[in-house]
């Protein structure tokens, strides 16, 4: 199973190892082949933090670029987007994606989570504790969610990230093979104090292009209920300032690039205009996160969102995929008493068999199958 579920290593490292001496990086050397990868990943990773948008755009087309170096049958899309979609998408940074689980689906996957452990935080990895229940998350907590392999063992989620019209969608974005960062779900929590990262106008810097895929998992209907908000445009900064100029506005649009005046701005500018995501449960709906986008805490009742994150590659210096972090030898014997008392093993194998064993799939969900593997 590992040897025909894993991509090695190496055919990552060739792809960045292409893109560095596009862009004249130094590629580090002097180290096998896992640590040279790790060191470019952060690398392009910490670029981030300090390019202007025109750099983003070259590197997001130099790693675009470096795709043709893959194998074929990794990098050939099946045909299963429509071509005007993609266009919107580049046009408006977000679409619409219609009901893509069926509500009996959704009761699935809602009854799989309620039997899990609860835990405090939007995402497992920066979780800070557990939670017997939603009800008993500290009221200065805005977000609730699940461990990874109690989330990623839910009934139909892998078989919605893996399918042949989002990847194609995804593709056809991003203009590269994608690579899944993370597959999230969060409970957002009404009565709480507003969280102002995530609940005002941002933007966010994981990739030099990447896209969000969100589906609701529980209805999303009136206003009071919250919402996923967006600048339609605001993810190319052209096409923004161009907008701008047509509406007679004189702003400054390094402004709404990377100041303190971003969510200020922003909610004056944009409150009444952005476009706002909402519908019944299994609701589904993309967005490019480097756009103006802000969700609005509930004030009824919480709300569970699926998040699936796609990009150019694997930034580790914002995604972790790993189930657990052990030391080598803590690693040993962790699986050695999970062998003997036969405790997740199972539930490994059974979500690395849901994966699609294409080379495509292989690819696109290798982070996630390292982690996996890395338990057995």
């Amino acid at each position: 199973m590992r040897r025909n579920r894993t991509v090695p290593p190496a055919l990552d490292l060739s792809r960045l190892q292409t893109v560095a001496a596009t862009l004249g990086y130094e590629s580090p050397g002097n180290s096998n082949g896992e640590e040279q990868l790790r060191r470019l990943n952060r690398a392009l990773g910490e670029r981030l933090a300090t390019c202007s948008p025109g750099e983003r755009a070259d590197v997001a087309h130099a790693l675009a670029e470096a795709d043709s170096g893959l194998p074929y049958e990794i990098r050939k899309p099946h045909g299963g987007v429509a071509a005007g979609d993609v266009e919107q998408l580049r046009q408006k940074g977000c679409l619409d994606l219609g009901q893509m689980l069926r509500a009996d689906q959704v009761s699935d996957i809602r009854r799989h989570l309620a039997a899990r452990q609860l835990l405090v935080g939007r995402s497992p990895g920066r979780s800070e504790g557990q939670a017997a229940s939603l009800e008993a998350v500290p009221g200065d907590k805005n977000y609730a969610c699940y461990g990874q392999l109690d989330l990623w063992s839910s009934p139909h989620l892998l078989e919605f990230a893996a399918q042949d019209r989002l990847l194609d969608l995804v593709q056809g974005y991003l203009g590269c093979t994608p690579t899944l960062c993370s597959l999230n779900a969060f409970w957002s929590l009404p009565d709480r104090p507003t969280e102002p990262q995530r609940q005002s106008f941002h933007r966010d810097f994981e990739d030099f292009r990447s896209l969000a895929v969100f589906v609701l998992l529980t209805p999303v209907e009136a206003p009071a209920e919250g919402g996923h908000h967006y600048v339609e445009g605001s993810h190319d900064i052209a096409l923004l300032e161009a907008s701008l100029r047509a509406d007679g506005l004189g702003t400054k649009v390094d402004y709404l690039v990377a100041s303190p005046f971003v969510p200020s701005l922003s909610m004056r500018l944009f409150h009444r205009s952005a476009r706002r995501f909402h519908g019944p449960a299994g609701m589904a709906f993309c967005a490019d996160p480097y756009g103006l986008h802000r969700t609005v805490a509930p004030r009824l009742a919480p709300q569970l969102l699926l998040e699936l994150r796609f990009g150019t590659f694997f930034n580790e210096s914002l995604f972790d995929m790993r189930l657990s972090r052990d030391t080598p030898v803590r690693g040993l014997l962790r699986r050695a008493l999970a062998s003997w008392f036969g405790s997740g093993a199972s539930q490994v194998h059974e979500v690395v068999r849901r994966i699609p064993a294409t080379p495509r799939h292989r690819y696109v969900f290798r982070r996630m199958l390292r982690a996996l593997f890395a338990e057995l």
